[in-house]
């Protein structure tokens, strides 16, 4: 059974307008595209899209809505816990592809500084495409509606461990899918209240998407996602992304242990052009540490950063014959950013070193097997003693 190309891509958008690229890059040398010393990107600073077989990967853009539609999704209520900003986005304001390395990589690193951070750039990278680009980018969909969800597990359980529960009101969703799969494929709708901290799950196999599987609801605090309930013709395909997913009094039943799930709702395709930092705060409510992100944003216009500090670690030849390996320990600090405007448009930039040391570690007293052998372990400040 073939499955759409819009399920293999998680993804279904609207036309993407590439109008005018987003502004407010900075020309320090670690902030603009390339890099010191790397060749000036075309358009004044505006993300060119990579040719296709570059980026195999990425969805195509589906036409533009027409009079017949479903209407466009309302403003999203402010997130609880904590509110953020409701800057709305300007569909017209870039072209949504989302970085890589390469566009901040810094060709000729012509200090420490630039050194490390071409060292430590993929990883701030990646965790801005798991809090934003996944979601702007069209990588996974995102839905936003009101839904109604309850389970009687905890009576099932007796209340030990597992509580009873119920999520009411306005949610924000997002769609992943995994397909072609490395064993069974899935398509996942991850549903988040926008009032309560509560989560549900519903997930299908793209290959056989009559069947849907539902956990419990569950508190954000709440890691007892692992009760399952299942039904057939039940909801729509997940993974074919479809502009209205709606279900009317789904009723899905226990796997292991007899419990119900009762669900209905209705949630609308947020276009990628259209998903706010209020779409991207409440999907990432879940995670405590991503909630710390969008709470503490410095605003500047349209740009919103945060300065991240962290230790980058690496293994250096070792100082002298004593030792049995050294590493070098830098704490430094880096600026992550994103446009409110263009969440798609999102880089790092202006690492600072704060300190640098180099460790040494030797054995001593070590026994023949080599077990229970005691250490010593020096810093010495700066790169090399």
């Amino acid at each position: 059974m073939s499955v759409p190309t819009k399920a293999i891509h998680a993804v279904s958008v609207a036309t993407l307008l590439l109008a005018a690229a987003c502004g407010g890059r900075s020309v320090d040398s670690l902030e603009t595209r390339g890099g010191a010393g790397a060749p000036a990107q075309p358009g004044d600073g505006a993300v060119d899209a990579a040719p296709p077989e570059e980026r195999p990967n990425r969805p195509e853009p589906m036409p533009t809505p027409g009079p017949t539609d479903p209407p466009a999704p309302s403003p999203l209520p402010s997130p609880v816990d904590p509110p953020v900003d409701t800057t709305p986005p300007d569909p017209n304001a870039c072209a949504r592809r989302c970085p890589d390395a390469m566009d901040f990589q810094i060709a000729s690193p012509a200090s420490e500084a630039d050194r490390v951070f071409n060292a430590v750039l993929d990883e701030h990278l990646g965790q801005l495409y798991g809090r934003i680009g996944k979601y702007a980018c069209s990588e996974d969909a995102v839905y936003e509606g009101s839904f109604d969800a309850r389970d009687d597990v905890g009576e099932a359980y007796g209340n030990e461990p597992y509580e009873s529960n119920r999520m009411s009101g306005p949610v924000v969703g997002s769609v992943h899918v995994e397909w072609p799969p490395p064993w069974n494929g899935s398509a996942k709708l991850t549903l988040i209240s926008t009032e309560q901290s509560k989560h549900l799950v519903l997930e299908q196999d793209p290959e056989r998407p009559e069947r849907t599987e539902g956990t419990n609801v569950a508190d954000f605090s709440d890691s007892h996602l692992y009760n399952r309930a299942g039904c057939y013709d039940c909801a729509p395909p997940i993974a074919d992304i479809p502009e209205l997913f709606a279900v009317d009094g789904l009723v899905a039943t226990g796997i292991t242990v007899k419990w119900t799930l009762t669900a209905s709702g209705s949630l609308s395709l947020v276009p990628a052009e259209l998903v706010s930092v209020a779409h991207l705060s409440a999907i990432g409510s879940r995670s405590p540490a991503t909630r710390e992100f969008f709470s503490t944003l410095e605003t500047d216009g349209t740009r919103r950063s945060k300065t991240v500090s962290d230790t980058f670690i690496e293994y250096v030849d070792v100082l002298a014959a004593r030792w049995d390996s050294c590493s070098m320990e830098t704490e430094y600090q880096i600026d992550q950013h994103f446009e409110a405007s263009c969440p798609a448009d999102y880089g790092v930039g202006n690492l600072r070193i704060l300190s640098q040391q180099t460790c040494c570690t030797e054995t001593l007293d070590c026994p023949p097997d080599r077990s229970g052998c005691n250490t010593n372990t020096e810093c010495f400040p700066g790169p090399t003693p």
